[in-house]
């Protein structure tokens, strides 16, 4: 079976195009102004926050193990490596 990958939607039957444009005119004519304001919760304010990224990059961190390496005093620890690819191994077999 091929599948259509064009991004073409098929054309639309006249009798389901009327009905349609008459339904967008009639919104377009009842619609609130394009200056309706809408007041977020707090709750939705702080979700809305945490999208931005900001909070996704503890940056001390990143600077604390960046001059580690550049000095040359930052250590890997292989056995945690290893320990964790065995436990993502083991995961993906379940």
């Amino acid at each position: 079976m091929k599948i259509n990958t064009s991004n073409a939607l098929p054309a639309m039957p006249a009798d389901k195009a009327a009905p349609r444009a008459a339904l967008a005119k009639a919104y377009a004519e009842t619609a609130g102004p394009a200056s309706s304001r809408v007041a977020l919760s707090a709750e939705s304010r702080r979700l809305s926050a945490l999208q931005d990224g900001s909070a996704d990059i503890d940056t001390a961190k990143v600077a604390a193990i960046k001059a580690a390496i550049e000095s040359g005093k930052y250590t890997i620890n292989t056995g945690n490596i290893a320990a964790g690819i065995i436990a993502s191994a083991r995961e993906l077999v379940k």
